[in-house]
């Protein structure tokens, strides 16, 4: 039972009528409330709060008419809300045109929906690139489920597939999503699925799926391919690149990956780690100063190379151990790879440039250690080093004009925070192809391609796919007319041909047919006497014959004339019961 109080409707700003009733209803309180209630008001009371009850069963028309408008304008205000957003935000924006879908595509999105069960793996390929570049979302879904399918065909057809399926994904993601379990890796994967399927991974991951995938990484992360282990970790790095939100799990796993005893993890690990470090700035801070650390663990070079950059370049977060990570860095010099050397070198330079009262003298003594080095490259750039911040400027130098101008640049330079790098994609050669042609695959262009032709601004007109069919010769043109003629004279030619064929036929048959009664004549002759022989020994055979069939014709009679009277004693023995 739902109980309606007047009182509140009123209160929470009903109709001007229900207010005047009200008002009325106060005055009558105001002026009786001298007087004690009654018998009969408190009949009333009882009598309208019974009417305020309303019929659980019943329609409730004007609860739902008023909760409906509630919303509606509730609805109206946020529309306007929005739009008022979007005008100030952008004034010229042109609003979004529906989309419609003329008969002929429909047809053609129909007809060819029937081909994605198709056993043959190419021509599933050709519908799926048809749904992928012509049909909207809700219906090139079904292109996932036939794709996937062909994915567990052989290694050669599953490479096809799975090429299409990596570019499909990186523009319709959606379209592979609910699918994304059956491209993880198996052990009996070659390195080019096992590569293709990582791709498809990094471009379906999303939030609530990232987990899933960094699990199913940290297993492939323990494999003997050193490829496939770069591969999978530069794999987790494309995902925090492209969603910012998961962006700190995929360094919290990375940093797992920094204390494994394989050199090439760590030392691709830090190297994502990086480039991440460059993208987002919020990681920044607490990130730093745990893949400095490293630095006493880290044997591998490469990875040696990128914890001295990070230091080096983020040396604001590390002020307080980026000196003593120089001074480690400087004992071991001598024995360090070259290009360890030269980010040592660019290491120094900066720390003495933002804080030359505790670096000073680590960076005269790196300076020292490079101008005897065996690379020449590290030589000449300590060289540079030497005359722009050390030896005292000569005379030429001074009256150059551009020397203090070279060495504000240099320094800016080397300090300045340096942009984000472009993670390359190792498949971003085959969007540049067709769907399902050889040169998608290849990722070069193949002799005789033609690539695919931009859909035009207006859309054509719907005439030209109309059949006409004439049935009133003058209506035709003189090129249509002529080749009606031909078509005819052509069936009328055929026509005679086949008549003469077989007419061909029918007399060669009476020919033969001829001969074969002459020759059954001129053999009666000769067996006539054969026959007259044989009728002798036939009519005795055969008047034995007769004997028995007449015997076994009365045979017959007696059995149905016992048959009956045994049927007629039945019926009497029924009518005598």
């Amino acid at each position: 039972r739902i109980i309606i109080n007047n009182n509140n409707n009123n209160s929470d700003g009903g109709g001007g009528d229900d207010d005047d009733d009200n008002d009325n209803n106060n005055d009558k309180d105001t002026s009786g409330s001298d007087t004690e209630p009654t018998e009969d008001d408190e009949d009333n009371d009882q009598k309208k709060q019974e009417d305020d009850v309303i019929d659980p069963f019943a329609p409730l028309a004007s609860a739902n008419g008023v909760h409906d408008e509630a919303l509606e304008e509730k609805q109206q205000a946020q529309d306007v809300s929005n739009d008022n957003q979007d005008g100030d935000g952008d004034a010229k924006k042109k609003p979004k045109r529906p989309f419609e879908m003329t008969d002929d595509h429909r047809m053609l999105l129909k007809s060819a929906e029937l081909l994605l069960s198709s056993r043959n793996s190419g021509v599933v390929v050709q519908v799926a690139s048809l749904f992928f570049h012509l049909a909207p979302l809700h219906e090139a879904r079904v292109v996932g489920k036939a794709l996937v399918r062909m994915v567990r065909s052989k290694k050669e057809i599953q490479f096809v597939v799975l090429a299409n399926i990596a570019t499909m994904a990186k523009t319709r993601p959606e379209l592979f999503r609910p699918f994304i379990k059956d491209f993880f890796v198996s052990s009996t994967d070659p390195l080019f699925v096992r590569e293709l399927k990582l791709d498809i991974m990094a471009n379906l991951c999303t939030e609530s799926s990232i987990v899933t995938l960094l699990k199913e990484f940290s297993h492939y992360v323990h494999d003997a391919d050193k490829a496939f282990v770069t591969a999978t970790i530069q794999a987790i790095g494309r995902c925090a690149i492209k969603l910012p939100e998961i962006a700190e799990r995929c360094m919290r796993r990375l940093l797992r990956l920094v204390t494994s005893p394989s050199e090439l993890v760590v030392a691709e690990s830090v190297v994502v780690i990086r480039q991440l470090l460059q993208t987002h700035v919020k990681l920044r801070a607490g990130v730093v100063k745990t893949v400095a650390k490293l630095i006493d663990k880290v044997e591998n070079h490469k990875a040696r190379t990128a914890i001295v950059w990070i230091i080096g370049e983020y040396r604001d977060h590390v002020s307080d151990i980026a000196p003593d990570a120089l001074r480690k860095l400087a004992k071991t010099f001598a024995d360090e790879h070259r290009d360890v050397k030269l980010q040592i070198l660019n290491l120094a330079v900066k720390l003495y440039l933002s804080n030359p009262s505790q670096t000073a003298l680590l960076f005269k003594y790196v300076m020292d250690l490079s101008k005897y080095d065996l690379d020449l490259d590290l030589r000449d750039r300590a060289r540079l080093v030497r005359v722009l911040f050390f030896k005292k400027k000569s005379a030429a130098n001074q009256r150059r004009v551009d020397y203090p101008e070279l060495k504000d640049s240099i320094k800016r330079g080397l300090l300045e925070e340096k942009p984000a790098p472009n993670i390359e994609d190792p498949f971003e050669a085959r969007s540049h192809f067709t769907l399902a042609t050889l040169s998608h695959v290849a990722m070069q262009p193949m002799h005789g391609y033609v690539p695919l032709a931009d859909f035009p601004d207006e859309p054509s007109d719907p005439s030209i796919r109309d059949v006409r069919v004439y049935t009133n010769p003058a209506a035709m043109s003189p090129a249509t007319a002529a080749n009606a003629e031909a078509r005819k004279q052509k069936r009328r030619r055929r026509q005679r041909s086949t008549a003469s064929s077989s007419g061909s036929s029918t007399s060669s048959s009476s020919s033969s047919g001829s001969s074969s009664s002459s020759g059954s004549d001129s053999s009666g002759s000769s067996s006539d006497s054969d026959s007259s022989s044989s009728s002798d020994s036939d009519s005795s055979s055969g008047s034995s014959s007769d004997s028995s069939s007449d015997s076994d014709s009365d045979n017959n009679k007696n059995k149905t004339k016992t048959k009956k009277p045994s049927a007629d004693a039945t019926d009497d023995d029924d009518d005598g019961g």
